[in-house]
């Protein structure tokens, strides 16, 4: 699902990490590091089974140069997630 603007639930159930674009680590790498710190878990599946991350990447790096607010959000593991074209990634247990 593919949002202008963030509809998630309060800020005070979520874990915000942000995705530095001069970090070695990944969007993707990002994702799962926050899930695993909002599950306390070490072990996650992979996200590929829950979303395409290629075309995830290209939607927001085409956002972020077209200057449109976007957030895509999909289920991963028990959680919800939400990543905008700026970078941040929001956590939301669904349980």
């Amino acid at each position: 699902m593919v949002n202008h603007g963030h509809n998630g639930p309060p800020e005070d159930d979520a874990v915000v990490v942000r995705a530095d674009q001069h970090d070695s680590e990944s969007l993707l790498q990002t994702i799962v590091r926050a899930v695993a710190i909002k599950k306390n878990v070490a072990d996650l599946p992979p996200l590929y089974e829950q979303v395409d991350p290629e075309a995830m990447t290209e939607l927001l790096d085409h956002a972020k140069r077209r200057n449109v607010e976007t957030t895509i959000e999909f289920a991963y593991d028990g959680c919800s997630v939400a990543v905008s074209q700026d970078g941040s990634v929001r956590i939301y247990s669904t349980t």
